[in-house]
């Protein structure tokens, strides 16, 4: 592959690779703005920074789970991929307010934080576990 080019003359390799890196580049960018815009709606519903802080926190163990879920199995970044872990984070912040709102309600009932969100855990773990079962049926069809 070395030749020799004429002055002002050069070459580079494109086409995939480079589509490909403006591609995760502008996802990457747009998934930034869309858990700011999340977060900030989150703010105007539940009326306080503490629990919308909550939901985010469960966004790093999306991705810690995924990533290293991705390396034990050795499957390749690509962008149908990148589309799933997006949907992932919509899941898992589905599944935060669920959680975080039961746990508000049964924490009022008793007065008492450690007592309403053991009730609200407990309560909870059934129809978390339905609907990611739910999820994986769904998913587990578009992808056979």
């Amino acid at each position: 592959m070395k030749e020799k080019w004429s002055a002002g003359y050069d070459y580079k390799f494109a086409g995939d690779a480079e589509t490909q890196s403006e591609t995760f580049g502008s996802a990457i960018q747009m998934s930034y703005v869309a858990i700011f815009l999340v977060f900030s709606v989150l703010v105007l519903q539940f009326g306080s920074f503490t629990q919308p802080i909550i939901i985010m926190l469960s966004i790093p163990f999306a991705f810690i789970g995924t990533f290293g879920g991705f390396s034990l199995l050795q499957i390749p970044l690509s962008f149908p991929a990148m589309i799933g872990i997006i949907s992932l984070v919509g899941i898992v912040v589905n599944d935060a307010i669920v959680m975080v709102e039961t746990m508000t309600m049964a924490s009022g009932k008793w007065n008492e934080s450690a007592t309403g969100s053991r009730w609200g855990c407990c309560r909870q773990i059934a129809p978390h576990f339905n609907y990611q079962y739910r999820h994986y049926c769904g998913f587990n069809s578009l992808t056979n």
